[in-house]
């Protein structure tokens, strides 16, 4: 297995554990306290749409407003890595346009078929 499979389930599991942890030992429903929160939101970068699921689904019932703020948190994060790919796209496709090495490239393909 490569690295990304590995930590892939690693966050998975750790994410079960979080969630099974705290459904557990919370009495009572109530907020995500800051050592919550702290783990969630990197959860969710790291792990965006499995850790989501886990959270959401396994609060739900018992937890009604931790899971109703996973589910804010994962909609923020969740735009906010399709606005940077889209970002990243973007940039990416501007800096091979503007590279002197692919216009000549380029150029060379134009005149060879041109021949």
């Amino acid at each position: 297995m490569d690295a990304k499979t590995v930590l892939f389930i690693a966050l998975s599991f750790y994410s079960y554990y979080f969630m099974d942890r705290t459904l557990k030992n919370t009495p009572k429903d109530g907020p995500l306290t800051k050592k919550e929160k702290i783990q969630v939101i990197i959860l969710l970068i790291l792990n965006t749409i499995f850790s989501w699921a886990i959270f959401s689904f396994g609060w739900k019932n018992k937890l009604p407003t931790k899971s109703k703020q996973v589910n804010k948190y994962f909609k923020n994060i969740f735009i906010s890595l399709i606005g940077i790919a889209i970002v990243a796209v973007i940039l990416s496709a501007l800096l091979i346009a503007t590279n002197p090495a692919s216009q000549i490239k380029k150029a060379n393909q134009i005149n060879k078929l041109q021949k």
